[in-house]
């Protein structure tokens, strides 16, 4: 019997025919969003959200296979994880999480670490992933909350985030949630 492992063709880092366009406008976005902070300070700021693993949390859960051993799992103190190779524990975390990106001088620097400008801020919220599931109105929500904490509004605001199914333009509860997202802030 001969088997071999295969890797699905998605996700191979692969050239793409639509490769160089999507560099240069993400070039373009970013070249834009400095000009428009050296013009205007304090006028523009970039956030970038998205929903990270999930931590498993719960006590001793039959254990089948050793996949992820050693992993960390939140679990009450005097107990060790045993299962936290799956997906199925009693429950499980989901950090949503907000950061503040950096718009730097120049495009040379970061975008993403943090700096002396007080720029590269994270906000983070626990959610329950039964019973406080992601949700695009939560993470326009937690979006909004988070631009509040500025000293003034912006005049422009720009969210880069992953696509998936909680931030994806194709699905009109996104659009809700942005058009919701900016009357409720007076934006």
């Amino acid at each position: 019997y001969k088997s071999r492992v295969k890797i699905e063709s998605r996700t191979l880092r692969k050239e793409h025919p639509d490769q160089h366009w999507v560099n240069a406008y993400k070039r373009y976005h970013l070249e834009w969003l400095i000009e428009t902070k050296l013009a205007q300070p304090g006028s523009v700021l970039f956030y970038g959200q998205d929903d990270k693993a999930r931590i498993p949390v719960g006590t001793d859960i039959a254990l089948s296979t050793n996949v992820r051993s050693r992993n960390g799992a939140i679990v009450p103190i005097g107990t060790q994880p045993t299962a936290a190779d799956h997906d199925w524990g009693y429950a499980s975390i989901v950090p949503s999480v907000t950061l503040r990106c950096n718009i730097p001088a120049s495009m040379e620097g970061s975008f993403y670490g943090g700096g002396n400008d007080g720029d590269g801020k994270i906000e983070v919220v626990l959610r329950d992933a039964v019973f406080d599931g992601s949700d695009v109105f939560d993470h326009a929500a937690q979006l909004l909350e988070t631009i509040r904490k500025e000293p003034s509004l912006p005049y422009v605001a720009v969210l880069e985030a992953d696509g998936g199914q909680d931030h994806n333009l194709m699905f009109m509860r996104t659009w809700l949630a942005l058009i919701a997202m900016f009357k409720k802030g007076d934006m």
